[in-house]
């Protein structure tokens, strides 16, 4: 009798009461069964009629992180509830030929729980496990500001008249953040408000920076970092998890203060072409709440998000940005062994450092004074945006879809 028990699932059996013998799980859980318990998943898992795989924002791993589990368990049993966006042009590819119906696909899911899961405990009222019920990313101060109603979050005043251009947000460090601030020139670090923190801490120091692809300058050699920003998080309330209180000085201190946030989403340096899933987290969330011109770094987030009716500003001066680029129309490559000689990185890389060096020529080319004219000529988008957004972050109904397809 081996002595587990799941731990790091999103909470979907908690929160729906669906009536079966399911189990719900998380990367982790899987990854603790192969390492701990020699991989006897059907001493573990078998008893149940459903196992079912969920890791709303936090998809790290679901298809190469558990290829280990999906070889060795019955398929017939596994269920997955994809995390953000995926290409089903390659589904069978990305997740071992899993049976179609096996997999719910709806990314208005991470969008609800990016809202009611993540940035307040709205979703969670319903859960009766103890330490579920609040949501440990975010503090009291945010709770406050919001109260569980994201129409304390949408109705604030968003200015015409604004300090920067631009905004960049980077707390932790994501795949592909590190590259996009390497890239900046020092006019951009000094005229804007761009934060990198995950460069300042001590275990960063302990990489050798040459060896990310593409390589990355070691930060404390570089003379323009000292114009990054930095929030000073000790000035408000943080728990054991971390520096929790960023979501509180966001609305505090950065509200109306730039006209257009770049933004890289979780994990989405490469993960389109080596994991076939590309999340959706609080970052495009926060990004469109905040009243900004948005513009995803990833390459693929921009179809994905127009599929959903999202709208872009696609021009800024004399510069196109924010193309539609169908994932569609690259090759699913996979990771390892599976990639062979096929290098994963380069596509990206290429279409990335285009977004990049156009970002940099908005900023060279354009006043702050152009911005604001761009900004007020496409207010329409990013009121369009907030309310769509609003739609997807408050309509239960995927709720009573996912709820049917775990009954089903």
């Amino acid at each position: 009798m081996h002595r587990w028990k799941p731990t790091d699932s999103t909470g979907f059996l908690e929160l729906l009461a669906p009536k079966g013998k399911f189990v719900e799980v998380g990367v982790a859980d899987i990854e603790k069964i192969e390492k701990e318990f020699n991989g006897d998943y059907q001493g573990i898992l078998g008893k149940y009629d459903k196992v079912i795989l969920s890791q709303q924002g936090e998809g790290y791993g679901m298809r190469n992180g558990i290829k280990h589990f999906y070889d060795n368990f019955d398929k017939e049993k596994i269920f997955i509830i994809n995390d953000g966006f995926v290409c089903e042009k390659y589904l069978s590819q990305i997740y071992f030929n899993i049976p179609r119906e096996n997999i719910f696909i709806n990314p208005i899911l991470s969008i609800w729980c990016a809202w009611n899961m993540v940035l307040s405990d709205k979703g969670r009222e319903k859960i009766a496990v103890n330490d579920m019920r609040t949501t440990n990313k975010i503090n009291d101060g945010f709770r406050n500001i919001h109260k569980n109603n994201i129409d304390n979050l949408l109705n604030v005043s968003n200015k015409f008249d604004r300090d920067y251009k631009f905004i960049v947000l980077n707390n932790n460090y994501k795949p592909g953040r590190a590259q996009f601030v390497d890239r900046m020139s020092e006019s951009f670090i000094k005229e804007n408000w761009v934060s990198a923190n995950f460069f300042k801490e001590k275990f960063w120091n302990l990489h050798k920076w040459e060896n990310f692809y593409p390589p990355v300058t070691n930060p404390t050699e570089k003379e323009e970092y000292r114009y990054l920003r930095e929030d000073d998080y000790t000035k408000y309330e943080n728990d054991h998890s971390g520096w929790n209180s960023c979501y509180e000085i966001l609305w505090k201190e950065h509200l109306n203060k730039a006209y257009i946030q770049p933004y890289f989403e979780s994990t989405a340096w490469t993960d389109a072409l080596t994991d076939g899933h590309y999340m959706i987290t609080e970052k495009t969330f926060i990004s469109i709440i905040m009243g900004h011109i948005t513009i995803p770094l990833s390459p693929f987030h921009v179809d994905y998000l127009e599929n959903l009716g999202y709208k872009f500003v696609k021009k800024i001066g004399d510069i196109s940005i924010n193309e539609t680029i169908s994932q569609d129309e690259f090759e699913f490559i996979g990771y390892g062994e599976e990639a062979g000689d096929r290098d994963f990185h380069e596509p990206i890389v290429e279409m990335c450092n285009k977004i990049f060096d156009k970002i940099l020529k908005i900023n060279d080319e354009c006043s702050l004074e152009d911005i604001k004219k761009t900004y007020v000529e496409n207010y329409d988008i990013i009121q369009h945006n907030k309310n769509l957004l609003k739609k997807h972050a408050t309509d239960d109904s995927v709720l009573k879809d996912l709820k049917a397809w775990i009954e089903k």
